[in-house]
């Protein structure tokens, strides 16, 4: 197992315990308490004659409504002495009025608004300090105006403490603020990746990794600790942060699954699934008057089908064989239970609202870390496909560049080889042809002269500074560089001769070779054409053959240009 991988589950194995951790209640020194009893009042009751004529409550076991009603709640068990702060889960509601009664049955009361309401930094609560009489509380009661979310009422509860100031709270924060470090840790990967791939799915990659900064940011509270926003506001937030990262999981699972491994149904149906995960949000955001009468229920039936829609994309994508979709699997598993177990608690009358956070979280850093994992073996897929493929270029690169016959280079290897050539020395081009090549065809037959070439290529490549060029039939180039170029171009030439002649059974005359060569200046800055040079050599090549062949005819110049040459010699074997 590699270091990285190994770093990566041990950042996973820590986060599954602090979060594991984090399934305890937050506040330790709450005693054990039992949901709040509840009862509807009229819209029009006023709370002072409602306390005033209030008796002995029957607590029911089914749940309060929501929508346009006034909600009453009280507690029969004493969840607090001296109770000083209702806290529950922020939801819309219109106003709340507190009331604490006195000893002598006296009733001190406050109203409120939402947004007078106090957010905390440990979870998707609030706080309201309750009123204190002189001589303490004997009951209180929360009356609620209009509530539009079931949880709000049944998760509320009584404190002695501020909540705020609990250990256990702080603990929470940081174990937060950690969770939230490592889910952000793959925007580094996918900044390294995106620079030498440029796939999509990376940028969706990071659109996920930080909408699910944003969901954890809103969904813990966490965010209060770096804005100060109202209740409705943070309510909105936390909304459309899930909205957003409903959205965007839909649009990376589209574009990071091979493209043939999702049906095409499913592909052209995901925008449309993510578009209406941002809708259906802002609907339940907006709070309007006529969604009262389905409270909160509307976002969790709204986003079911959505939940329906990524399971059968995934089950179709690793029944098609598909490789990236076990990553997807594997995160959205915790997540998927934790959605929809806020769906089933929040759809159905069978148990109270549930957010089951922890697990929650848990699926958020599965997602980000199995989903990086998922992108870095992508990444490494792809690389391995681009290595093959410009290997597969540089082959037929090399076999286009390369005389089959011969094992030399051939012109076009020359035409794309000029400038460095030059930029390395290289300044004395010598083109080769062989005397009377088509009398070894008629002797020895095709096959025995292309054995000739072999050997004439072999001779070629002796040199260590020079390079050697097939240009067709029975013609060569050597490319040389150093002082003694031409003495060494002479040497080869000679050398075809002798070995030709040893090595090749058949031939009736010694093969010989003529040469027109070419020395161009050392500090030439100006860029050389080779069909200049070409042209230039073929001349000199055959002033040698017209000579009488089995020669070198050479030229130096100090400029390259035909009218200006500086010495012209032949040489003869």
């Amino acid at each position: 197992m590699t270091w990285g991988a190994r770093s990566t589950l041990s950042a996973f194995a820590f986060a599954l315990c602090c979060i594991l951790a984090a399934v305890r209640p937050v506040y330790a020194a709450e005693a054990p308490r039992s949901a709040p009893c509840w009862q509807t009042l009229p819209l029009s009751a006023q709370a002072s004659d409602y306390l005033a004529e209030l008796g002995p409550w029957t607590c029911e076991e089914s749940a309060p409504p929501v929508g346009n009603y006034r909600i009453a709640l009280t507690w029969n068990d004493v969840q607090a002495s001296e109770p000083k702060f209702l806290v529950s889960r922020i939801g819309h509601f219109g106003n709340v009025t507190l009331a604490s009664q006195d000893k002598t049955g006296r009733w001190i009361t406050s109203r409120h608004k939402a947004n007078d309401a106090q957010p905390l930094t440990d979870g998707p609560h609030f706080k309201l300090a309750l009123p204190q009489p002189a001589d303490g509380s004997i009951r209180t009661v929360v009356i609620f105006d209009r509530p539009l979310h079931l949880s709000t009422m049944t998760a509320a509860k009584l404190l002695a403490e501020d909540p705020a100031l609990d250990p256990d709270s702080i603990a929470y924060q940081l174990l937060i603020a950690g969770l939230l470090g490592i889910i952000l840790i793959p925007l580094f990967f996918d900044l390294v990746f995106w620079r030498v791939l440029r796939q999509n799915f990376l940028l969706w990659h990071s659109a996920l990794i930080g909408s699910f900064a944003l969901l954890l940011l809103s969904q813990s509270g966490l965010v209060n600790h770096m804005v100060d926003l109202p209740i409705e506001v943070w309510r909105r937030s936390l909304i459309m942060s899930f909205g957003v990262a409903l959205a965007v999981s839909f649009m990376f699972t589209r574009s990071y699954i091979e493209y043939d491994k999702i049906s095409p149904i499913m592909r052209r149906w995901v925008p449309y699934a993510a578009a209406w995960a941002l809708i259906a949000s802002a609907i339940h955001a907006a709070s309007f008057d006529f969604m009262r009468p389905f409270g909160s229920s509307f976002h969790s039936v709204a986003l079911a089908p959505l939940m329906i829609l990524i399971l059968a994309i995934m089950i179709d994508a690793w029944r098609r064989g598909s490789r990236a979709v076990r990553f997807q699997m594997v995160g959205w598993t915790p997540l998927f239970v934790g959605v929809s177990i806020q769906l089933v608690t929040y759809i159905t009358p069978l148990a109270p609202p549930n957010d089951a956070l922890p697990i929650f979280f848990f699926g958020m850093l599965t997602e980000s870390l199995a989903t990086a994992l998922g992108v870095a073996d992508r990444f490494l897929a792809i690389r391995r496909q681009r290595d093959k493929a410009q290997d597969r270029v540089a082959a037929l690169d090399a076999l286009s560049s390369v005389d089959p016959l011969t094992g030399l280079y051939n012109r076009r290897a020359l035409d794309i080889r000029m400038g460095s050539l030059r930029a390395d020395g290289f300044n004395t081009f010598a083109l080769l042809d062989l005397d009377h090549f088509k009398t070894v065809n008629d002797t020895i037959g095709h096959a025995g002269g292309d054995a000739v070439l072999v050997e004439v290529a072999g001779i070629l490549s002796a040199d260590d500074q020079s390079l050697g060029f097939r240009l067709g039939g029975e013609e060569f180039l050597l490319v040389m560089k150093g002082d003694d170029s031409l003495d060494r171009a002479e040497k080869l030439r000679q050398a075809i001769s002798l070995r030709v002649a040893r090595q090749i059974d058949g031939l009736e005359r010694i093969l010989t070779a003529s040469v027109g060569a070419i020395v161009l200046p050392k500090d030439r800055k100006e860029a050389d054409i080779f069909s200049d040079i070409y042209s230039r050599a073929d001349k000199l090549l055959y002033e040698a053959k017209e000579g009488g062949r089995n020669r070198l005819v050479f030229e130096k110049l100090r400029l390259f240009s035909p009218r200006q040459p500086d010495r012209r010699r032949a040489a003869s074997g």
